[in-house]
């Protein structure tokens, strides 16, 4: 039987400022890059893919994605992983705060689910997940919009289909 091994990282949280020459988390990027090739080279794997698990981005932000991505892209290209084998499961940072503050129904629903016992909270979900299969519009998942945009390239979209 042939074994698989991957790659496994989280926390990341790139932020706008991760592409900037003055970044302190630049020079620790590089250094891990390194020490993976090293590690790899040393052991004599040949990862078959990479899993990242939550708060790839400190905001959840569409620039913040694009150095996430940018940086996959780098690290998938120095070790010749497949992106398709990149597999992503969003964080508390991957979410947009932001759309909560500015959508009055993002809001309204966070609060329902909050105050909800568990039998409301499921009746809730169900109707809720109706509903944006009725209306095409999954009031439960706009503030990870971003994170779906980004991770649609790799493995990892969420939503509640």
């Amino acid at each position: 039987m042939r074994g698989y091994t991957f790659l496994h990282f989280s926390d990341i949280h790139f932020n706008k400022q991760s592409d900037s020459i003055y970044s302190p988390d630049r020079d620790l990027r590089k250094e891990m890059l390194n020490d993976v090739e090293r590690v790899i080279r040393e052991k004599e794997l040949a990862p078959y893919g990479i899993i990242i698990c939550g708060d790839i981005a400190f905001s959840g932000q569409a620039n913040e994605y694009e150095i996430a991505d940018e940086f996959i892209e780098t690290l998938t290209g120095r070790l010749k992983i497949d992106y398709r084998h990149v597999f992503c499961v969003p964080g508390n940072h991957d979410v947009d705060q932001n759309v909560a503050k500015k959508s009055i129904m993002v809001y309204a629903v966070q609060k329902l689910l909050e105050r909800a016992d568990e039998n409301e909270f499921q009746n809730y979900l169900e109707r809720l997940r109706a509903e944006a299969a009725q209306q095409k519009d999954d009031v439960l998942y706009r503030a990870l919009k971003g994170y779906n945009n980004f991770a649609g390239k790799y493995m990892g979209n969420v939503s509640s289909a």
